[in-house]
């Protein structure tokens, strides 16, 4: 693990405004919308992971239709990849997937049953099984970066010693190296608790970054290097004693004393764009919303998240944008399967931008339809 020496960017939370929103037009110049068919087949409950290549757009529902769901980036629905079952190339519980674009592979992991089933990428067709080796340490999150496989880390024996990341060796399934122990990074926390979009970002990059729960720091997977790339600093930073001294046995019990608090912690849906970092964090029961410029060094935080590019100006914060994913086309977004109502009648009301694109059919959609996407292009 490399020393914090190597920290490139540090973002002083109480040094900074609070009380400006953040206008999506200051940091996009126009927004493209994507209609994702509707079929039997290709019904999204939720988007958990999104991710693209080429011209496929990778799409991830562990929780409604539990599966991962192929379409092109005009929304045509091409295959799902896998299906539930025990059987090869089926999966129990599926919690994350990641992708080999060098060899056109999906990596899908099932973490009920530890194992991770290989897909072709272009056809969805099953190609192999890699079983995780471990007895006391369990993945939910995997990343695939350089001819390397990476997993988060859970342990169930309580240890110092426990660590937060670690590299598989995909023939055999089996550790071959694990950086971070839980007590230098994570405030000595190794609860399961997964929220936002899980624990890998700029999962496309060549510089994939790897959060959880309790991190202050975003870390960088730098070419094999472990590389502390992007920390926050407050006075309000939640502490490991206030993870000791947490009301409740649960973690879930815990994270909801925290939220009566004013600490911050929980950085999550990190995003890079141009030169421009996004992320949000909790604090108390408050989404905060960050802008960082990696040249200037200036930074934006904000409680209040305006999408003037897709309602008109004076509508003002209706749902947030859910940005989960980048690529040379943009910055991904989508409306959560949960407000597409509400999205459709802001639609009917036009309340929606004059400039977006496709309102009319977005006015046709239903409750039954899937979540819109959009990619915002700067």
């Amino acid at each position: 693990m490399t020393s914090n020496d190597d920290l490139r960017h540090i973002v002083d939370i109480d040094k900074i405004d609070k009380s400006q929103a953040v206008l999506l037009s200051t940091l996009f110049k126009r927004v493209k919308t994507i209609i994702l068919e509707s079929t039997e087949n290709s019904i999204i409950g939720r988007i958990n992971s999104l991710q693209t290549y080429k011209d496929l757009i990778i799409i991830m529902d562990k929780t409604i239709s539990k599966g991962i769901f192929v379409f092109d980036k005009s929304g045509k629905f091409l295959y799902k990849i896998g299906d539930n079952g025990q059987g090869p190339g089926e999966f129990v519980e599926i919690s994350d997937y990641t992708l080999d674009v060098k060899k056109e592979k999906v990596y899908v992991l099932d973490n009920q049953r530890q194992l991770i089933n290989v897909f072709n990428l272009l056809t969805g067709e099953f190609a192999e099984v890699i079983k995780l080796k471990g007895d006391y340490i369990r993945s939910f999150h995997l990343q695939f970066i350089e001819d390397c496989l990476y997993t988060d880390a859970y342990s169930w024996k309580k240890s110092e010693d426990n660590f937060l990341l670690r590299e598989i060796d995909i023939k055999t399934g089996s550790q071959i190296n694990c950086w971070m122990r839980n007590f230098d990074y994570n405030k000595n926390s190794s609860d399961l608790y997964f929220t936002g979009n899980g624990v890998f970002y700029s999962r496309n990059s060549i510089r994939p970054k790897f959060i959880q729960l309790f991190m202050d720091t975003v870390i960088s997977i730098d070419q094999g290097r472990i590389v502390p790339y992007l920390a926050i600093k407050s006075k309000k930073l939640l502490t490991e004693k206030d993870i000791e001294n947490a009301k409740g046995n649960s973690i879930d019990e815990k994270i909801s004393s925290f939220l009566t608090i004013d600490k911050i912690f929980h950085i999550e849906n990190f995003i890079e764009f141009g030169n421009k970092v996004y992320f949000e964090y909790r604090q108390k029961n408050m989404k905060n919303f960050v802008v960082y410029d990696i040249d200037t060094k200036k930074t934006i935080v904000s409680r209040r998240i305006i999408n003037d590019l897709i309602y008109k100006k004076h509508v003002g914060q209706i749902l947030l944008p859910h940005f989960c994913h980048v690529d040379n086309s943009g910055v991904y977004g989508y409306v959560h399967p949960m407000e597409m109502d509400k999205f459709i009648e802001s639609a009917k009301r036009n309340q929606l931008s004059d400039n977006l694109d496709k309102i009319k059919i977005i006015k046709s959609l239903d409750s039954n339809s899937n979540p819109v996407i959009f990619i915002y292009e700067n």
